[in-house]
Formats: C-alpha cells, sequence, structure tokens
C-alpha cells in the first residue's frame, strides 16, 4: 500500500488494472472486477474475476 493524497492505493491492485490495459482490456461496470473504473482507497484486487477473463478471452480469440 502507497499514500496518495491521504488516501491509501494498493500497488500490485494498480499494476494489474493498468496490466491489463497494456493487454488491450477496457474498463467494465462490474464492481469486483480487477478493469473496474475506480479503485477504492484500501481496496485489494489481484485476483481476475470471470468479467477480467471473459475480456481476456474475448481478446483472444477475436484477434
Amino acid at each position: 500500500m502507497f499514500p496518495f493524497y491521504g488516501l491509501t492505493y494498493d500497488v500490485a491492485s494498480v499494476f494489474a488494472h493498468e496490466f491489463g490495459h497494456v493487454a488491450g482490456l477496457n474498463h467494465t461496470g462490474a464492481g469486483v472486477a480487477v478493469m473496474f473504473y475506480q479503485l477504492d482507497s484500501g481496496t485489494i484486487k489481484t485476483v481476475l474475476t470471470s468479467d477480467d477473463l471473459q475480456g481476456y478471452n474475448n481478446i483472444a480469440w477475436n484477434n
């Protein structure tokens, strides 16, 4: 966790989300997903959800 403007964020969660963009994933509306557009302070999201995996499979099998 690292502090940023008085809030605390999990570095691994931020990395997982940003790496998803590198892999071609967009934001999702599924609040539990790593690729959700917002990470609340103190939240840890490092395990891919079925929504994240579905997005990756759509990219992998459609290219």
